[in-house]
Order: structure tokens, then C-alpha cells, then sequence
């Protein structure tokens, strides 16, 4: 009998691949590669295999696999070991399953090696948290093509902390477009992660409102974060920036008695029994980048009040959860900083 591995060979990265790929991959006769594996995944496969190019070009997916079942057919009495070699996870959105069901209706000895997925593993790569107990209780993983699919049902995801999104790139704008028309914020986070794992890896953030008017420079193959996790790579390297800047701030205000007017200070307050710390110090980022030139800095506050949710401007309360009854928009809050800190600014590109 025939035997056949479906293997996923993870994001691209070869350090990435499992034992039991490698394994596979060194007793494959015959290896049907995807376009998104690598050349340093390739270099580990056994020397005298037989290396066939299956990749699916965009509008000719179909056309491909049709020949990838063919080269299945061709195989099935050969009692050689073939190797079906799928980047990331063979079963997600990669139509593994349906590849399965045609090796063993052909008669083959399956054998399923699952991999790496790009979607979970190129956000943790860069530091991307899908759940955080602070801001993400949970995460769902579509293609973009769902964005052509008139009968998708966006509203599903209108509430859903996470999105991770394959094959986004060529669809953002429309992605972007469906996702704001069921209720997500256009200032909401977004990250694409392009070439992840690769020499050539970049991120590229944003917010769903520029993806939506096109600003968003990107390239295949990246994987698209939305969420407000996707500002939050490095939680701890984002408070110690913050707390830095605030520090530095009351010591020039001790300095100088002037910018105890020119300069305000914001207080974020938060309950951390509430598990708010990532959102308040996403926005208090936020209120620094925009109002840079303006603020002294912006303090994160733990209070002893449960629940407690409130930002202050050299003391004055501009929002507080336990009036308005929810978090402000970063919209909302740009704007109230503003009013009482920099009330002559004209934030033109920066008020996203």
C-alpha cells in the first residue's frame, strides 16, 4: 500500500517545523510543495526525493487542485511514500481535509503530521497576544476571501475580541469596509505581520479606518491581526515607555513652575482586578502619540475602586465609567483630552 503524509510545514521558518515533519519529509519518495514553503524547508527534505512545484497562483487555485489530484492518481499504485507538504497547518483553510478524503478513497495509508499555523504562530511570534486577559477573551481565524462571499455573515464577528485573517492582503479594503459596517471601531488596532518568520519579516500597524481608505502598504504573504491586541506587542515595554515619559515629565515640572500650565498631565485610573491594564495603557499610548508636543505625560493609576475606570486632566475628571456607564471610544477620549489639554490643535491625520 501506498503511504502518503500531509504535512504541514509551519510558517516558514524551518526551526518552526515538528520532529514528525522532518521525519516525513526524510522518508518522502515524492514531495508536492505549496508556494508558501520555503527554500530552507525544501533543503531538509531527503536528497534524492523527487521535489514537484503544486503551488496555487491567485485565480488559478482550482486549476491546481485538480492537478494536485491527479499527481495523487498517478501515485496511488506506486507503494512509493509521498509527501503532500502544506504551509502552516494542512488543515486550515489549506483543504486538507478534502485532500485526505481523496488519498483514502484512492487507497492510500494516510497519515496526517499538523503544523505550525501562521495564524496563531506569526502573532505570538511578534509578540502579538490573540488572548490577553485584559483585553481579548477570545479569538476567531477567517480567510480574506470571505470578503468576495456575499453570504458571509460579518455581524458574527462584529463582537469578537480577536480576528486573525489569512490571504488579506489583495481584500483589505473591503475587509476593512465589512468589519466597520457591523460596528467596529474605524480606530480599532490592526497589525499585518508580512514574510513572518522569514528573513524579510516586517509589521506593519495601522487601524481599521486607514485599511479602510487604503493607506495600508502591505505585500504577500501576511497574516492580518485586528483587535487591540495588535497594539499591544510588548505590554511591558509599552508601560515602561509610558511610565519613563511620566516620570521624566514630573521632573521637568519640578523644574520649571511654567509647564505646570503649559504641560498637563493625564491620570488613566483602572481597577486592576478588572484585568484593564492592557486597555488603559493601549490608550494611554494613544493620547501620547497624538498629543505629544502637548501633554507632560500620562500616568497609569491602580485604584482600590472596584470597577473604577477614569482619566483625568491636571486632576479634572473628563471620563469616568461609573458616569458615562462604559469605556470610551479612543476617538471619544482624543477629543475630551483635547478640549481641556490642547484646544488649538488641529490633529488632522492623527485624530484616528
Amino acid at each position: 500500500m501506498t503511504k502518503a503524509y500531509l504535512v504541514g510545514a509551519g510558517p516558514g521558518d524551518p526551526r518552526l517545523l515538528t520532529i514528525a515533519a522532518l521525519e516525513a519529509m526524510r522518508l518522502a519518495d515524492i514531495v508536492l510543495w505549496d508556494r508558501l514553503v520555503s527554500e530552507g524547508i525544501l533543503a531538509l527534505v531527503k536528497p534524492s526525493a523527487e521535489k514537484i512545484y503544486v503551488g496555487k497562483e491567485e485565480g488559478e487555485q482550482e486549476k491546481a487542485q485538480r492537478t494536485i489530484f491527479d499527481y495523487f492518481e498517478k501515485f496511488a499504485k506506486s507503494e512509493l511514500t509521498i509527501v503532500r507538504l502544506k504551509g502552516g497547518d494542512p488543515y486550515i483553510f489549506g483543504r486538507g481535509c478534502e485532500e485526505y478524503a481523496t488519498l483514502q478513497k484512492l487507497g492510500y495509508e494516510v497519515e496526517i503530521v499538523p503544523g505550525v499555523s501562521t495564524a496563531i504562530g506569526l502573532p505570538t511570534l511578534v509578540g502579538i497576544p490573540l488572548t490577553a486577559r485584559e483585553v481579548s477573551s477570545g479569538f476567531a481565524v477567517l480567510t480574506g476571501h470571505s470578503a468576495k462571499d456575499q453570504s458571509v455573515d460579518w455581524h458574527a464577528y462584529s463582537k469578537v475580541d480577536t480576528l486573525v485573517i489569512l490571504m488579506a492582503v489583495k481584500e483589505r479594503v473591503r475587509i476593512a469596509e465589512s468589519l466597520i459596517s457591523v460596528g467596529r471601531s474605524e480606530d480599532e488596532p490592526i497589525a499585518f505581520i508580512e514574510n513572518g518568520s522569514l528573513a524579510n519579516q516586517r509589521v506593519v500597524r495601522s487601524t481599521l479606518g486607514l485599511m479602510r481608505a487604503g493607506s495600508v502598504e502591505v505585500s504577500s504573504p501576511a497574516v492580518l491581526v485586528v483587535g487591540a491586541v495588535s497594539a499591544l506587542p510588548d505590554s511591558a515595554r509599552v508601560l515602561e515607555q509610558i511610565n519613563a515619559r511620566t516620570v521624566a515629565a514630573v521632573e521637568n515640572v519640578a523644574q520649571s513652575a511654567d509647564q505646570i500650565h503649559s504641560k498637563p498631565l493625564v491620570e488613566i485610573e483602572y481597577c486592576p482586578k478588572c484585568r484593564w491594564l492592557l486597555r488603559s495603557s493601549w490608550m494611554a499610548q494613544e493620547l501620547l502619540t497624538t498629543f505629544e508636543a502637548e501633554l507632560g505625560g500620562v500616568a497609569l493609576k491602580p485604584s482600590e475602586v472596584s470597577g473604577a475606570f477614569e482619566v483625568r486632566v491636571d486632576g479634572r475628571t473628563v471620563w469616568s465609567r461609573a458616569a458615562q456607564g462604559r469605556f470610551p471610544e479612543i476617538k471619544e477620549l482624543k477629543k475630551v483630552v483635547r478640549d481641556v489639554a490642547a484646544p488649538d490643535k488641529n490633529l488632522g491625520h492623527s485624530d484616528r
